[in-house]
């Protein structure tokens, strides 16, 4: 998540007759040039590759556009509120004919409108179906690297937000200089486009083999390949096998010689390819029934299950006994597999539910995730203070953060800075969740502002290798100079220096 810098704020006032943003200028006060540059918004943004879904963020105060409650009805407000991530904070650029766009809300399909096709200053933009009006098409103007002027095409004024109120309206103003017109398009998470690009890749592996399963000559040429195969070599697969079950093996080649024949049948008779379809389908799944019977006979045959039922005396009650002995070990298996099943659940529930909380960690246009896939969630304490240097480190002493194992599959940086980060705020000391970009990749430590020694980084990373009994350094971070950590508890027989881990290219403080 980038640091968002506090704005100077925009104080309103609210007269009689309608607000006034204290502070503006008017107009016509030397505004021709911006209002000429802001005409030739869509050039400009023609050259952008916007796809997907966005988060609109106000460079000034670094709240998104909200529809208010989740609204999908006409005429609902849009106002500023901190980013959450869902739907109704997401919004999708269409292109007009005319090359302007609609900025369309995820949740309702319904744009940013301004209201009554007004030209004023003040005037109200919400959400309406659309209908193509001049009112619903924007422009975009680029600002900086990041950030864009949204304008309107009826008026040519821009989409400004004002104060650091959550719940303060947008509207529409005429072009200044101010934070509030500037807004950073934040892609969604890429997970969401990810699943659609498997998808996707699935679907196109899958389409052309099920085309050609309801083929008739395909379905005749793989029959016919299926059962002269396994009439000529299925005794040498049986010699050859590799694995055990070769009783499995041997009752199986009936079964597979039988179903080759059924397809060549389904070719030869099918005149229709629905019809085809449902007789695969019946043949399929009487295929998996054979199998498995065949397979349940073996095992019973081997058990000598069988045999013990074709002889058994009228006096003994074998089934009864069989099942007293199978019954429980059935049970105690589907207790253990809904116990995984349970746990794996509950795992995939938390990363998903985790996924838009308000505060996680969010790094260009995406948030922050651990080794298990997990969001980087950071919780503040409003009343914690800055601790002094040896409040720090008696903090540190107790805090068994650097103790944790560092596995890539389980725990890496970002998570060792997020334990100590919350740790550090529940026992009331103000901390920062610090990334950084180093000549070897990313890295995340933690801050603190302490009185006596300043800004202090904190790294309690521990390594993959055997390491000393505390991993708790202090490092001094600074562009273009080595990333070089150094024991705040040095361990007797192990250098308090530990190694570079490059060249510092980028300091990001991600949040207080």
């Amino acid at each position: 998540m980038r640091v968002l810098r506090e704005g100077k704020g925009l104080p309103v006032r609210k007269p009689p007759c309608h607000p006034i943003l204290v502070g503006l200028p008017n107009p016509e006060d030397g505004h021709k040039q911006m209002i000429k540059e802001a005409k030739n918004g869509n050039k400009q943004i023609r050259d952008q590759n916007f796809r997907g879904y966005y988060i609109i963020v106000a460079r000034h105060n670094g709240k998104c556009l909200d529809v208010k409650g989740q609204s999908k009805g006409d005429c609902a407000e849009v106002f500023q509120w901190p980013i959450h991530g869902g739907d109704n904070q997401q919004w999708k650029l269409q292109r007009a004919s005319d090359g302007y766009y609609h900025i369309v809300a995820k949740h309702s399909q319904k744009c940013l409108d301004v209201s009554g096709g007004s030209k004023d200053n003040y005037a109200n933009v919400f959400q309406y179906h659309v209908h193509g009006g001049d009112n619903q098409k924007w422009s975009f103007q680029k600002k900086s690297k990041n950030t864009f002027r949204i304008i309107a095409k009826h008026s040519g004024k821009a989409l400004q937000a004002a104060g650091q109120s959550n719940d303060t309206k947008v509207f529409q103003y005429h072009l200044t200089n101010d934070d509030g017109q500037e807004w950073e398009f934040r892609r969604v998470p890429l997970a969401i486009k990810t699943r659609r690009i498997i998808r996707k890749c699935v679907l196109l592996t899958v389409n052309p083999i099920r085309s050609s399963l309801r083929a008739r000559w395909f379905l005749i040429i793989l029959g016919l390949a299926i059962t002269f195969l396994s009439i000529a070599y299925w005794p040498t697969l049986l010699e050859n096998w590799p694995w055990g079950g070769k009783d499995v093996v041997k009752w199986m080649e009936t079964p597979v010689e039988a179903f080759g024949g059924v397809l060549v049948l389904i070719g030869l008779l099918g005149k229709y390819r629905r019809s085809r379809r449902k007789a695969m389908k019946a043949t399929l799944i009487l295929l998996v029934i054979v199998s498995g019977a065949t397979y349940g006979y073996h095992r019973l045959d081997e058990s000598g299950k069988i045999d013990e039922w074709l002889h058994r005396s009228s006096q003994e009650d074998t089934l009864g006994g069989m099942i007293k002995q199978v019954v429980p070990s059935i049970k105690d298996t589907v207790g253990k597999l809904h116990t995984v099943a349970a746990d794996k659940l509950r795992d995939a529930g938390s990363i998903v539910s985790s996924a838009f909380e308000d505060n996680n960690v969010w790094v260009d246009g995406a948030y922050l995730v651990g080794a298990k896939g997990n969001a980087i969630t950071l919780h503040n304490n409003s009343n914690a203070t800055n601790p002094s240097w040896s409040q720090l480190v008696d903090f540190l002493r107790q805090d068994n953060t650097d103790q944790q194992t560092y596995s890539y599959q389980s725990f890496v940086c970002a998570d060792f800075a997020e334990m100590l980060h919350n740790n550090a705020e529940k026992a009331g000391w103000r901390c920062a969740y610090v990334c950084v970009d180093l000549s070897i990749g990313g890295h995340a430590l933690d801050a603190f502002e302490t009185p006596d020694r300043g800004l202090v980084y904190i790294d309690c990373t521990n390594s993959i290798s055997p390491s000393p009994g505390s991993a708790d350094k202090i490092v001094n971070v600074k562009v273009g100079e080595p990333y070089i950590p150094e024991s705040i508890f040095p361990t007797p027989g192990w250098y308090s220096t530990w190694d570079s881990m490059g060249t510092v290219t980028k300091i990001e403080t991600v949040t207080w």
